[in-house]
């Protein structure tokens, strides 16, 4: 990396520690786009390299296991998902995502409630998990705009 370039990392390193790091949690959608052929791609893209420098992203274990099923119910192996895990810790090593979990039985019911709001089980799982850290969610499903939790938009 050239000075010029060490230079910015540093002042954004600096500027991102001023303005007061955020903690979002990476919704589903995002992990789905971390696959090159999904339309979103680009944008995830951003997320990872912001996550790189900051290291200050989360994936819940409930969008993990929302991945899980929605890749068995697509009618994915069992042994493909192994596998689509295993690229999923590679990413998440190498852009410093950390795993989000934890729950305790009131955070479950609250989760619970959030079900009267009109949004599935995984969404309220990941708004009252992204409630532990910072209250923010990366993704563009509208559903979390509901929950009190702040929502970063993916394709910003």
């Amino acid at each position: 990396m050239s000075g010029v370039g060490r230079c910015v990392k540093s002042a954004k390193r600096l500027w991102s520690a001023r303005r007061g790091d955020t903690l979002p949690v990476l919704d589903t959608q995002v992990i789905f786009a971390f696959n090159p052929d999904d339309k979103h791609h680009k944008h995830s893209v951003r997320v990872l390299e912001e996550a790189k420098t900051s290291g200050n992203y989360y994936i819940s274990e409930f969008a993990v296991l929302e991945l899980i099923l929605v890749l068995r119910s697509r009618g994915v192996s069992s042994k493909d998902v192994v596998d689509i895990l295993s690229a999923l810790e590679v990413v998440m090593k190498e852009y410093r995502l950390r795993l989000l979990s934890g729950l305790e039985l009131k955070d479950f019911a609250d989760a619970m409630m959030f079900l009267s709001e009109g949004v599935t089980l995984f969404d309220a799982l990941i708004a009252v998990s992204a409630r532990k850290v910072d209250g923010k969610v990366v993704s563009d499903d509208q559903s979390f705009d509901k929950l009190g939790v702040t929502r970063i938009p993916l394709s910003k």
